[in-house]
């Protein structure tokens, strides 16, 4: 059993393919949100069904006043799980992006299944690593903070669709 579509966000593009194959083994239908510039967004095709290009980010701004955007973009797609990566700048932006969308937040995750429920059921790191804890999501949407190099990269493949939705910057 698979979720119907996982989103995927990171300030840093090359964090992406990471996060797909995390994606790829819960979801039928990967949907990246990209803020960079129009190539870097372009090479993440291989690894989604779709991108999402919501433009380079803007001079002066911080990638943090696009949550706004980011927000009505994952709630237009109707995910129940969106992954981001680890950096300062990601995890700022998960929690932000949970008080947007009234979403749980799980960190450091180490393992991810479906439950024969639909339930999705997450390992993650606590104690500093030392130890591990299981956890099942039980909001409407998850938002996932994964480790770089955790689960491997996703393996390239057919490219999916472009799609530019140009977003400007909130302060």
């Amino acid at each position: 059993m698979k979720l119907k579509k996982a989103v995927v966000f990171s300030e840093n593009p090359a964090a992406v393919p990471g996060l797909c194959a995390v994606a790829a083994a819960l979801a039928d239908e990967i949907v990246v949100l990209a803020v960079a510039a129009k190539g870097a967004a372009e090479a993440l095709l291989p690894y989604a069904s779709k991108v999402i290009w919501l433009g380079d980010q803007a001079e002066g701004s911080m990638i943090e006043d696009y949550v706004p955007a980011l927000a009505e973009r994952i709630l237009a797609l109707a995910p129940r799980l969106v992954l981001t990566g680890t950096s300062s700048r990601d995890r700022c932006i998960s929690a932000r992006l949970a008080v947007r969308l009234g979403a749980g937040v799980i960190t450091d995750i180490s393992g991810a299944r479906i439950g024969d429920d639909g339930t999705l059921i997450m390992t993650r790191s606590v104690y500093g690593g030392t130890a591990s804890a299981t956890v099942r999501a039980a909001a409407a949407i998850t938002v996932a903070v994964v480790p770089e190099g955790v689960f491997g990269e996703a393996a390239a493949g057919a490219a999916g669709r472009f799609t530019e939705s140009p977003a400007a910057p909130e302060k």
